[in-house]
């Protein structure tokens, strides 16, 4: 068993759109701390139409979270089903371990 103790930093970058459904989503996982940024894409549409075949939102939100590393899939397995990260143009989720923390 995984020690529940371990956590990692959760970065999520989707449109703004989604914003409020994911900070609902990892709230509802009793995530402890939880920051919220606005960018803006910088890859031009006829760039990302060129290479994928894909149109960008230009407004995104940038969410890091803190989450213990047994609750890393479920929350990847919610991205997926409630917020459809698994389509394109929707987001991207990736976590970082932290092993330690220096204040």
């Amino acid at each position: 068993m995984k020690n529940p103790k371990k956590i990692s930093m959760m970065t999520i970058i989707t449109g703004r759109r989604k914003k409020d459904r994911v900070l609902t989503l990892l709230t509802d996982n009793r995530c402890p701390i939880i920051t919220t940024s606005y960018g803006q894409g910088t890859v031009s549409q006829n760039y990302l139409e060129m290479l994928l075949g894909l149109t960008p939102e230009e407004e995104k939100t940038v969410i890091n979270c803190i989450i213990r590393n047994d609750q890393k899939e479920k929350i990847y397995k919610l991205l997926i089903t409630e917020c459809h990260f698994d389509q394109p143009n929707t987001g991207i989720a990736f976590s970082s371990p932290v092993d330690n923390i220096v204040f």
